[in-house]
């Protein structure tokens, strides 16, 4: 039996499937399967795999007879792994080398351990390298709650996740938008975590993100979901269930402030008033208030924003010795099988530049 099974769930993205799938298949740790996961995609999906398939028995395709919908496909994805780890890869992202080397040796030396956070790149349409949460995090085992903060903008494809995690967690909460974020705060609110500065994958940002008014109030509504099934999490420690409280609520109260620079005061009003009486953040929620307030949102709307620019400036300037590095990737992985492979290295580690 395969070690890792690696789920990469898909629906209408052929080209860019083509890309992760070739990350995958170039991995040195070669004890693994692929399982792509269809949501009934009409077009040349079934075509691209096959191709694969061909050439790689590993990967295997699993295709929905009509689309079920993003979540549950994932769900279903993930009660099919047999395997004693697992990895979920989003069919727009990839996985740069050595993840798995790196991921397997670290959990074999933690038993602890239920997952291995690598560092994610976060890359802009323009193929610039704007953040990595994880490679600025301090590295190794973390145990709750010091890992909850880091989910709020990390991901799963830089993460290798024990199967038998999900005894204790289990799958992802239904009808939520944010669900791999309600997936890995449950994770970090229970087990101990190995973080890594190792660059392992890349996540690339589309355009609209959450600066849709429509993405921002479904996050919201996610977070005041993700609070009240705290309570339903009857295996979680006592003291545990209140740090991930705190932390849902202090996500939602930043939400709440991205609203305002997009014009979006009443949403920003609505969330303050959910801090004060059903999240017990009284001040939070005055806070938010306050900055929501007809006469501050444009002050406030103007720090926000130049809050903004100053940390992505920040970001930027610590995150640019990727860029060489993921170009070179991206054009290996397009041209795979046809020429090279991987560039040479795993990346620049932040922590050595910077010392």
């Amino acid at each position: 039996m395969a070690q890792i099974t690696t789920i990469v769930p898909t629906y209408k993205r052929p080209a860019l499937l083509k890309r992760a799938l070739a990350s995958v298949l170039q991995q040195g740790y070669r004890d693994f399967e692929v399982h792509v996961c269809d949501n009934a995609s009409d077009d040349e999906t079934p075509e691209v795999v096959g191709e694969f398939s061909r050439r790689d028995a590993r990967v295997r395709y699993v295709r929905r007879e009509r689309n079920v919908g993003m979540v549950p496909n994932f769900t279903e994805a993930m009660r099919a792994v047999r395997t004693p780890l697992f990895n979920i890869l989003n069919d727009d992202d990839f996985l740069l080398p050595g993840f798995y080397e790196a991921a397997v040796k670290a959990l074999r030396a933690v038993p602890e351990a239920q997952a291995f956070f690598g560092a994610i790149l976060y890359v802009s349409p323009e193929g610039r390298v704007v953040h990595s949460p994880a490679a600025f995090e301090k590295e190794g085992v973390r145990r709750p709650p010091e890992l909850l903060g880091l989910v709020s903008s990390h991901t799963w494809p830089g993460v290798l996740f024990r199967t038998s995690l999900l005894e204790t967690v289990g799958y992802l909460g239904e009808n939520l938008t944010a669900a791999d974020t309600d997936f890995l705060w449950r994770i970090t609110a229970r087990h101990a975590i190995i973080v890594s500065h190792q660059p392992v994958g890349v996540v690339i940002l589309h355009p609209e993100g959450v600066s849709s008014a429509v993405e921002r109030r479904r996050l919201l509504s996610d977070l005041r979901s993700m609070y009240d099934r705290v309570d339903e999490q009857r295996d979680l420690e006592p003291q545990s269930g209140v740090d991930l409280r705190r932390c849902i609520s202090s996500a939602h109260f930043r939400m709440a402030l991205q609203a305002l620079p997009f014009g979006e005061r009443e949403a920003a009003v609505e969330a303050a008033s959910v801090l004060r009486r059903k999240m017990g953040r009284p001040l939070l929620g005055i806070l938010a208030q306050l900055l929501a307030s007809r006469i501050a949102a444009p002050v406030s709307t103007a720090l926000i924003r130049a809050g903004w620019k100053a940390q992505s400036r920040r970001r930027r300037i610590r995150c640019a010795a990727y860029d060489v590095f993921v170009a070179k990737a991206i054009r290996a992985l397009d041209g795979w099988p046809r020429r090279g492979g991987f560039p040479e290295g795993q990346g620049p580690c932040v922590e050595s530049r910077e010392s």
